[in-house]
């Protein structure tokens, strides 16, 4: 028996037959329309947040969140943000995509959350909080920090769909706040879609033009935006999905329960077992010095596994040009790292 790292095909059986017999019933505008601000109003529902805005994937939610802020003149080209050294790389990407200069910085391989009193603020502006593996790396007043900084505060929550901080949602606290819905993700499409959320109004106006070219009416094109629209499929399919998320999320937890009481070896350090209560688990993560050797065990005995992520952002060829460092901590997490199976129908 071979026990694959994911099986999509559990979560998605019921939301998949929904949107089946939608199919057969009803007449689709393919791109937005009312699905899509159902979907959108749904999601603001669930989140507590006042605005959100279906897009067509995590990198050009970010994207345009940030040349909203800068339209907003809440940031300029040029403007220093700080970002997690252990960020994926789209992160990175939609900073330099749009001007912004990324500052990197080390993680806290004790807590997994951001470490305040460490970090250096001169001459930034900003900062891009990444709630890594399902984790949150904010504290409530952590929040309250960085606003009383002045900080403008973007949320990449790809990995932390449904996750709590004592009573509000993880995205829910920031200037803006993306997710992807990449099909792995906890809140995963049938292909590429994504959506961003925000309290202020005026980022919502300008997020829904950047999304469809820059257009303000019919034949009026305000700004210099892309084709980022969510279509009427994936939307229909998440709001279905979306109903079931707090008990595919539940599933994921318990399992990662049997994780953390079992992991018994002195050679494994078994890090996910601490976040029971501040984590949904999109990935389940231990820390082994042999990964190749324990992976080949593993794999030996049908378990599949994976790593996120194997290379630091200093090691990608495509940012050779920015000269970024090393740093201890997370050059040691890539190095280490091994992803186990945590999909819900385990």
């Amino acid at each position: 028996m071979t026990i694959p790292f994911l099986d999509l095909e559990l979560s998605n059986e019921s939301a998949k037959a929904k949107l089946v017999e939608t199919l057969k019933h009803q007449d689709l505008n393919w791109i937005l329309g009312e699905p899509v601000e159902a979907f959108e109003d749904q999601w603001s529902n669930y989140m507590d947040v006042k605005y959100s805005v279906g897009v067509s994937n995590g990198l050009d939610g970010l994207e345009i969140s940030l040349q909203a802020l800068i339209l907003e003149g809440r940031l300029k080209k040029g403007d220093k943000i700080l970002l997690q050294a252990n960020a994926y790389f789209a992160c990175i990407l939609a900073l330099l995509n749009v001007g912004l200069i990324p500052v990197l910085y080390d993680i806290d391989l004790d807590k997994f959350e951001l470490d305040f009193e460490s970090l250096n603020f001169d001459g930034i502006e900003g900062i891009m909080i990444i709630h890594m593996y399902g984790k949150s790396f904010c504290t409530l007043a952590d929040y309250k920090k960085l606003q009383n900084k002045g900080m403008v505060v973007i949320e990449d929550c790809s990995q932390s769909h449904g996750l709590n901080i004592t009573d509000k949602k993880v995205g829910s606290l920031s200037d803006i706040s993306v997710w992807s819905m990449y099909p792995t993700k906890n809140l995963g499409a049938i292909g590429d879609a994504g959506i961003v959320s925000t309290n202020q109004e005026s980022l919502s106006r300008s997020l829904k033009m950047l999304r469809n070219y820059g257009k303000k009416t019919n034949q009026k094109f305000h700004y210099l935006g892309k084709n980022a629209r969510l279509d009427t499929v994936q939307a229909f399919f998440l709001s279905h999905k979306l109903i079931e998320l707090d008990k595919l999320n539940a599933k994921r937890i318990n399992i990662a329960k049997r994780y953390s009481q079992e992991i018994k070896n002195d050679r494994v350090n078994n890090v996910s077992g601490d976040w029971l209560g501040c984590s949904v688990y999109h990935l389940y993560i231990v820390l082994v010095e042999n990964r190749l050797g324990f992976m080949n065990y593993l794999k030996s005995r049908g378990v599949e596994t994976g790593i996120h992520y194997e290379f630091e952002l200093c090691e990608q060829w495509a940012l050779k040009d920015l000269n970024l460092p090393s740093f201890p901590n997370t050059k040691k997490l890539a190095d280490e790292v091994v992803s186990l199976p945590i999909w819900p129908g385990l």
